[in-house]
Formats: structure tokens, sequence, C-alpha cells
């Protein structure tokens, strides 16, 4: 069975998301900052004061890895780590005024890419395929959530 990779659901949201990782990574290159550090920010732009396994989680990441680039970020000034007040082991996580005065520009970059993506699409559906992209995600946290399954389709993974 041939599969279509240009018309397959699955394989266009990847090649999108990629393509646009790399346009955004174009558009913001003079600021410096890698994939890895802007997707950082935005998450903690999301929700500031994360601890460094919470960020990792969220950005479906490992911790050693994600501890380079928080390395990095703090180094440039981009975010500052405190100690919690529950636990002083552990960090949390803030965007620096460095980071927090730049994310309204990074927010303007992401808005203008996506208009430019969504080219001539009318509001209407725009709005549909937002609320298209809302449900599947909504499902997909769902199955995530449940036990995994035993059997997927004509394999029986408990032989």
């Amino acid at each position: 069975m041939d599969i279509d990779y240009e018309k397959n659901v699955s394989f266009l949201i990847q090649d999108v998301a990629r393509l646009m990782r790399l346009a955004f990574d174009r558009r913001i290159k003079e600021l410096g900052l890698t994939r890895s550090q802007w997707f950082a920010l935005a998450f903690l732009n999301r929700q500031d004061g994360l601890t460094q396994q919470q960020l990792a989680d969220q950005m479906d990441m490992e911790r050693a890895p994600l501890s380079k680039t928080l390395a990095r970020l703090e180094k440039n000034g981009w975010i500052t780590k405190n100690s919690n007040a529950e636990d002083k082991r552990v960090n949390k996580i803030f965007l620096a005024n460095k980071a927090k005065n730049i994310m309204p520009e990074l927010k303007d970059e992401a808005d203008a890419l996506l208009d430019y993506i969504l080219g001539d699409l009318t509001d209407e559906n725009r709005i549909l395929f937002t609320d298209i992209l809302s449900q599947a995600k909504a499902r997909l946290l769902t199955e995530i959530n449940k036990p995994p399954p035993t059997k997927v389709g004509r394999f029986d993974w408990d032989t």
C-alpha cells in the first residue's frame, strides 16, 4: 500500500509544525536565540515560575539538555532562577526583564508568520481550522492519559 505523504494528515501536521519552527527561527535569528531557547522562553511566558522538571515535562524534553539550554539563557540574562521556598534544592525559573520586554515582539512575529501561513483563508475558515486542531488536541490529551492498550490493530502485544 502506497501512502501519499503529501495528503496524509499526520505527516502534514508534522511537516507544517517543523516548517513553522524553521520559519520562526529565521525571523528571530538576530536575537541570537536557538529554537530550544525561544521554546523555553515561550513556555515560561505562558507559565512563569516553573521548576526545571515541570518545564521539561511541558516541553517534552529530558532534564539534561534542558539544563544546558537554561544555563545559556541564564548566562545571557534571559531568565533567572530563584530558590523554591518549599524545597531549597529546587529552583523556580522566571523570565528576566530582558525576556519579558522582547515577548511582545516575539508574539508579533509569530502572529505575522501565522497570518502569512494561513494566507487567503477567510476568518470563518481560520476559526474552523483552529477549532478542528483544538478538538484533535483535546482528544489526544484524553488518549495519552488512558492506560496503554495491550492490543493495537492486528498486533497482540501480550504474546
